[in-house]
């Protein structure tokens, strides 16, 4: 049995030379006459190295892209996460400036109620220092103030609803890209990985041309 380690050292040179075809095989057929190994099966040996060596360099290649594409997906998720923010913090500025104007509007009208009040008060003759007239005024006064403080509670609220959402949907995009740049990791080793089990297997597989 002829020792095995010539023949890799000999597809490495030739490798390296840029030796192709009835050249490489004729290198390796060379090589193959001073190990005691026939030309025929040393280009079968060369032919097969080269083969396996596209292989695994295609796997590898394969294995780059798909995770660029997962690079690429986990970056789309910034876009996403800064979309969010300023969709949310557009929507609550919005939220709070027609809650604001509700509550301009509501007081402006309330405004206007106590003067009527007043006119009326003074038109029937009773004094504006009187208990009822102070009375009448002060619960329009209080059930205005009532209604203006529910406007902008309900603004606040639905401003807090939106800024929950946002941030939802930020931590979710902030997630989604860490998944992805997972994979796009996972994908590149495993590329690796087969590509090394195919230059093993292949090895082997030449290695036992030469028992």
């Amino acid at each position: 049995m002829c020792a095995p380690i010539l023949i890799p050292a000999a597809t490495a040179t030739i490798s390296a030379m840029g030796l192709t075809g009835t050249a490489a095989a004729t290198t390796a057929g060379g090589t193959a006459l001073a190990t005691g190994i026939s030309a025929t099966s040393a280009a079968m040996i060369a032919a097969g190295a080269a083969s396996a060596a596209m292989g695994a360099y295609g796997q590898i290649q394969q294995a780059n892209a798909q995770a660029a594409q997962y690079k690429y997906m986990a970056s789309m998720q910034d876009q996403r996460a800064l979309l969010a923010q300023r969709i949310g913090k557009q929507n609550i500025t919005l939220t709070q400036e027609a809650g604001a104007m509700a509550s301009k509007q509501l007081s402006m009208k309330t405004a206007r109620l106590y003067g009527a009040q007043t006119a009326a008060v003074g038109a029937n003759q009773i004094g504006i220092e009187s208990v009822t007239a102070a009375d009448i005024t002060a619960d329009t006064f209080d059930k205005a103030k009532m209604d203006e403080l529910a406007i902008r509670h309900e603004a606040n609220l639905k401003s807090w609803a939106i800024n929950e959402e946002t941030n939802y949907g930020v931590w979710n995009a902030t997630n989604q890209k860490k998944q992805y740049l997972m994979a796009a990791k996972n994908a590149k080793q495993a590329g690796y990985m087969n590509a090394g089990t195919s230059l093993l297997s292949s090895m082997a597989s030449m290695g036992m041309m030469l028992i």
